[in-house]
């Protein structure tokens, strides 16, 4: 996704890497990605991530396994890296 609020264009567009375990990342341009160190974000076969601008908040759904079946868990953050 792309980030028009983000002061520093190193950090333009952000994503997700991973298949089983999401990772941040970020780019300058769509295409050259840089992984942050970060901590693995749980997650099975899918995830969505959003972009609150009102709130300034990044949110992600990410489905995974639970108790009973799959369940989906809700990650937000400010800055794109907590």
């Amino acid at each position: 996704m792309i980030d028009q609020d983000d002061p520093d264009p190193n950090r333009r567009y952000k994503g997700f890497y991973g298949v089983i375990g999401r990772r941040p990342m970020v780019s300058p341009d769509g295409i050259r990605w840089t992984l942050l160190e970060t901590s693995v974000l749980p997650s099975s076969d899918e995830s969505n991530m959003s972009y609150d601008r009102a709130h300034k908040t990044f949110i992600a759904t990410l489905k995974r396994g639970g108790p009973f079946g799959r369940s989906h868990r809700i990650w937000t953050s400010r800055d794109f890296t907590e």
